[in-house]
């Protein structure tokens, strides 16, 4: 059974993308699909870096020109055991993931505990707290206009963060709006039934709650939705930078299901 990652598609030349489920095939190729139509491509023919929105974010280069982003790094065994000769490109990319996360975790030294384990590390660290010490009065003494540089430097840098994470969190929604259009296959009612409920997701993609907000007067058809819901766990699990519950408004009808108009 092929293990399906969510994922996000960028076209040949487009800075507009959508998403996709992402897969490995038993011949080694890499699937793309959006329920309508799909794509493949050779796994040995594909191209491995971190990047996107977050550092840790696997981006896979096509040889289309296509570009596909997923949040998921367990895409990396997936290609790993492909048996194709993209395993170079796995194990650099994991490598590149190991310091990226090591650097989240632990800022300047992350690399060099990586590199020469934690005794090195802390080295290091009691080295650059002695540099800081030796600049302190030199700090202490910095001018008006460069507090006020520096100032305006964290100011963008914060600015920056949240505008990051605001897109990131913006994506993820549209990531759980299109699996759960993929888990929504309700039974016909003469009547036009609309159910609008509000899901809660944790930072593992489970569900934490559900509430209908606007019931649509037929018991079947509510039921329908929140059984719905229920099966279509777990979702794609959020990005690292999304750091709080996620909550989704969600508006079902009898042929579709879309986000519920503020």
């Amino acid at each position: 059974m092929n293990t399906n990652f969510r994922g996000r598609i960028y076209p040949s030349g487009s800075s507009n993308g959508f998403a996709v489920d992402v897969s490995v095939d038993s011949g080694g190729n890499l699937v793309a699909s959006d329920g309508q139509n799909s794509a493949h491509w050779k796994a040995e023919e594909l191209k491995l870096k971190l990047g996107g929105c977050a550092e840790d974010r696997i981006v896979i280069s096509c040889p289309s020109g296509d570009t596909i982003i997923s949040t998921d790094l367990k895409v990396l065994d997936a290609l790993a055991g492909s048996g194709s000769e993209i395993g170079v490109e796995v194990k650099k990319t994991r490598k590149q993931q190991s310091s990226a996360t090591w650097r989240r975790r632990f800022g300047f030294v992350g690399i060099p505990m990586l590199i020469f384990g934690a005794p090195g590390g802390i080295v290091t660290l009691f080295v650059l707290i002695g540099l800081c010490s030796a600049f302190m009065t030199g700090f202490e003494g910095t001018s008006p206009s460069t507090k006020s540089n520096e100032e305006e430097a964290i100011k963008l840098a914060t600015e920056k963060e949240e505008k990051e994470a605001t897109e990131a969190r913006s994506h993820y929604e549209e990531f759980a709006l299109q699996h759960m259009k993929g888990h929504w296959h309700p039974a016909r009612f003469k009547k036009a039934p609309k159910t609008i409920v509000a899901v809660v997701l944790n930072g593992e993609g489970t569900l934490s709650s559900i509430e209908v907000l606007n019931s649509s007067g037929n018991k079947k058809f509510d039921d329908a939705v929140e059984s719905a819901v229920n099966k279509a766990q777990p979702f794609p699990a959020p990005p690292s930078t999304v750091k709080e519950p996620v909550s989704l408004n969600l508006q079902f009808t009898n042929s579709s299901v879309c986000a519920a108009p503020q």
